[in-house]
Parts: C-alpha cells; sequence; structure tokens
C-alpha cells in the first residue's frame, strides 16, 4: 500500500489498528486529519474518517466495537465506529501518552507515557483514572491470565504490574540495569519479554 495517493492525504503513516469484527486496518499519521481505513484481505480503501487533528495512536475495542484515534501532543481522542466509519464522540486527556494496550474483561484502554497511565473506560468513552508515579512509562501489556498490566519504565529500570479490575499499582519489578521500553507476553509459556 503506498501512500499518499487520490484516495487519502495521508502523507506520513504513523500507527496502525486491525479491526478484527470488519476485516479493516486503519492507518493514522501526523500530517493529516483523517483516519484511512484499509480491507485486510483486499488491500482496498475503504473509508477516510475524518479526525480534526493529526493522529499518533490507534486503539480498537473490539467488545465494545468502537476504535480510539489518538493525538498525543493535544491529548485528544476521537472515538468512531468501525462499521460505519461515523465520529461516536471525543474526550480529552493527558498528552504524551502514546503506547495503549486493550484489557478485554474491564472493557478499558490502558494509555502509557510521561509520568502517567490514563485509563479509558470504551463502555462511557471517558477517562475512569489517571495513575501517577516517578517513573517515565514508555509500554503497556495486558496479560488476561493475571488480569494485570504490565507497564515499562526506563527511569527506575523496570516494569510496573496494574492490577486490572482495581487499575491500582500492586508491584514494581526491577529490571537491574537495563531500561526496559517494549514488552511482549507468550501466553504458552505464561512469560513477558521486554526489551531495552
Amino acid at each position: 500500500l503506498i501512500l499518499p495517493d487520490s484516495f487519502s492525504v495521508l502523507a506520513k503513516p504513523l500507527c496502525l489498528m486491525w479491526d478484527s469484527l470488519d476485516n479493516t486496518v486503519y492507518v493514522g499519521g501526523e500530517v493529516s486529519n483523517y483516519v484511512l481505513g484499509v480491507g485486510d484481505r483486499t488491500g482496498v480503501k475503504k473509508a477516510l474518517v475524518p479526525t480534526a487533528f493529526p493522529v499518533t495512536t490507534l486503539a480498537f475495542s473490539p467488545d465494545c466495537h468502537k476504535a480510539y484515534a489518538l493525538n498525543i501532543y493535544q491529548g485528544k481522542i476521537l472515538v468512531f465506529n468501525p462499521s460505519t466509519h461515523q465520529r461516536l464522540d471525543s474526550f480529552q486527556m493527558a498528552t504524551y501518552q502514546n503506547a495503549t494496550c486493550y484489557n478485554p474483561t474491564g472493557r478499558k484502554l490502558y494509555y502509557a507515557g510521561g509520568q502517567n497511565v490514563t485509563v479509558v473506560s470504551c463502555d462511557g468513552d471517558s477517562v475512569l483514572s489517571a495513575l501517577y508515579e516517578y517513573a517515565r512509562f514508555n509500554y503497556p501489556c495486558y496479560v488476561a491470565k493475571h488480569i494485570s498490566v504490565y507497564c515499562t519504565d526506563d527511569w527506575n529500570h523496570g516494569v510496573w504490574v496494574i492490577d486490572g479490575v482495581t487499575d491500582t499499582f500492586v508491584r514494581f519489578i526491577y529490571t537491574d540495569r537495563h531500561r526496559p521500553s517494549y514488552l511482549d507476553y507468550d501466553w504458552r509459556d505464561d512469560r513477558l519479554y521486554c526489551v531495552n
């Protein structure tokens, strides 16, 4: 898929989101005010969703069937229906939170960045809480087996564990001299891997 083209004003793609229900991949970019929807099996461009701001992060709630387009510099989130491509809502949250993960148990999104992890309700399309710690949060990862969110912190050289029900910090895992940035979970062996 080559951008920009006659269908899209999306010149610098920055983020992706897959809608598993409608078989569509959405692309956001930092120099356009749209999200582009592309058929995941056909490559056919399906829709341009106007956002009124450049999009730096995309997230999806399959349980609520909603998509979330975020601009980290402005802290604005636009909520849209991936089937109809219609705007549903918008709200404000803290700036510079660009990494996200989804908690299907609570139907919540977790946005990490800076010294905050913001918890967003996908049912209410609103901020539930903002967790603060003297840290620099980089990347959250949801682990369903433990109903927990693990979030890297490169200032304190470790990973914070957030209870996915109460949305509170419950533990810190020190990673020695390493400054972890990205996490991924191996559900077969119940192991979490991080890189620095």
